[in-house]
């Protein structure tokens, strides 16, 4: 992201808090629900849903570029599935909005026009290769990171990995930190939730032990201290989830600063939490229209990585500036 881009998004941000402003400055899109993979903590591949088409996705695209946004995160379900990424990355480009992809590294090689525009390709890390292999129950996942690192590198596109912290990989979190180092990156660590897009025995199978979670969050914290540029999460983000599973004590600026739109074009505040009236539709409401149609709703609370930093920053949290400077500085 340009220097000039970066002022405007923290301008936009400035105006939100201070003016109450509904500026979407971050969007993330969830392409698909269909997934390869069949994931112990998430079950989007279970929730098949009608897609948004090509031309569709571009229409609304340029809609949030109109209503102010900035940055457009990627994601699924497993978006490389989708045939046309190449052209939403595209129309994304062609409004000026900084666009990252999250992914596994599935179809890297097949869909090489797409991954080449992004500003940033965030790979899921579960762990070391039996782990990793395991909680996403595909065999030979791992393998398919590693290839969808080695063509990243081929076409110069920036990447880092995101570790979703289960009772089955805590002990694997020294080698997500090697792994990071060793592909000159870093790593977003978040805890396990139960959300509206996590598998229904997710808590009794993939919740760690609180006494193992908080040794956990010790040793991230040291890793901090001892490597600033190896992990996404600021210290402050670090104390914040501490309190796993009870996270409370942060405003959450959720449809106000950002949003979420579902495959099928359903817009929301957050696509982690259940809403009881229904929500607006993009073909039904036009994107603008969604937009100013967001429902209320409530929140116990949040782990993950980037809403966490966005609403630390929007808390008047300075210090997290170095962290978020570092994801948006251009490869």
């Amino acid at each position: 992201m340009k220097a000039v881009d970066q002022a405007g998004a923290l301008l936009d941000l400035a105006k939100v808090r201070a003016l109450g402003r509904r500026i979407p400055v971050a969007v993330r899109i969830n392409l698909n629900n269909r997934c390869h993979s069949r994931c112990r903590y998430c079950s989007f591949w279970s929730t098949p849903t009608e897609e948004l088409s090509t031309a569709e996705w571009r229409a609304v695209i340029a809609d949030l570029a109109r209503a102010g946004t900035r940055r457009l995160s990627l994601s699924g379900g497993e978006p490389t599935l989708r045939k046309d990424l190449a052209e939403i990355v595209r129309a994304a480009g062609d409004h000026g909005i900084f666009t990252e992809l999250n992914s596994t590294g599935f179809l890297f090689d097949e869909r090489r026009d797409a991954l080449r525009p992004l500003e940033l390709v965030k790979l899921s890390l579960d762990g070391s290769p039996t782990v990793h292999d395991r909680i996403r129950n595909r065999p030979g996942a791992f393998d398919e990171l590693l290839g969808g690192i080695r063509v990243l590198r081929e076409l110069g596109v920036k990447l880092s990995f995101a570790f979703t912290m289960t009772r089955e990989n805590l002990a694997d979190i020294p080698f997500a930190l090697d792994f990071a180092r060793e592909h000159d990156t870093f790593v977003a660590f978040q805890p396990v939730m139960a959300t509206e897009h996590s598998a229904e025995d997710v808590r009794r199978d993939s919740f760690p032990a609180p006494a193992d979670y908080r040794r956990a969050i010790e040793l991230l914290t040291r890793a901090k201290l001892r490597e600033p540029a190896r992990l996404r999460n600021s210290l402050g983000g670090l104390r914040h989830i501490a309190s796993w599973p009870d996270i409370r004590g942060l405003d959450c600026w959720a449809g106000e600063a950002f949003a979420m739109i579902e495959a099928n074009g359903d817009v929301v505040p957050c696509d982690r939490i259940r809403y009881d009236s229904p929500v607006p539709n993009v073909r039904t409401h036009g994107t603008l229209g969604a937009l100013g149609k967001l429902p209320e709703y409530q929140c116990a609370g949040c782990g993950f990585c980037g809403s966490v930093e966005l609403n630390m920053l929007l808390a008047g949290r300075l210090d997290i500036v170095p962290t978020i400077a570092r994801v948006i500085a251009r490869r």
